[in-house]
């Protein structure tokens, strides 16, 4: 068919004939779009947030290793740490259960040791890595797990669990070594400070 040229649109396709379904509408995606003449000025803008992305992620990091530092250490003063070879053995001889803690998707990650039976305590549903699910300990459903185990287990000064003791070296293969053991893995929201 013949189309005007001063149209703002043309169709490639014909359209669907009468009998046939037309297809369904495209989902509305949530974003916005910069017109092309404003290239000139957010190009450079872009370039220098991704300039400055690297030594801001640099200062967070330090602060985020400053911290875990910290915590252990007050932990380690009010004897709640253990090795991570004793919890291992612990947990080799069905004593105690392991719970792998994260901050968020990027870390920092803690190992926690509890001498409690973490399944039959808790109200709430976990993660479990021996679980065998096609699910991960992100969902929303094991939020209130996290928070509940922050609150009872983990808290600096209130909590009951032992942070197993890990040098910065040995955090990964630490890591593959538990992996096979049971282990509750959960996400830890961060807490809002008021």
């Amino acid at each position: 068919m013949y189309r005007r040229l001063h149209e703002p649109t043309m169709t490639l396709f014909d359209p669907p004939r009468s009998g046939t379904q037309p297809s369904p509408p495209e989902p509305k995606t949530k974003g916005f779009t910069l017109p092309w003449i404003l290239f000139p000025i957010y190009l450079p803008l872009l370039i220098i947030a991704a300039g400055l992305s690297f030594p801001v992620g640099a200062v967070q990091r330090r602060i985020v290793q400053r911290r875990e530092r910290r915590l252990a250490a007050q932990l380690r003063s009010a004897s709640r740490t253990i090795s991570a070879e004793k919890a291992t053995d612990l947990i080799g001889e069905n004593r105690g259960t392991l719970v792998w803690e994260t901050l968020s998707h990027k870390g920092p990650w803690r190992l926690w040791w509890t001498s409690d039976d973490i399944a039959a305590a808790s109200p709430f549903p976990f993660y479990r890595s021996s679980d065998g699910k096609s699910r991960s300990f992100y969902e929303e459903e094991f939020r209130a797990f996290g928070r509940w185990f922050a609150e009872n287990y983990a808290h600096p000064t209130a909590g009951k669990a032992l942070l197993v003791d890990v040098a910065d070296e040995n955090t990964k293969s630490l890591l593959a070594q538990v992996k096979d053991l049971d282990l509750i893995t959960t996400l830890t929201p961060p807490t809002k400070k008021a």
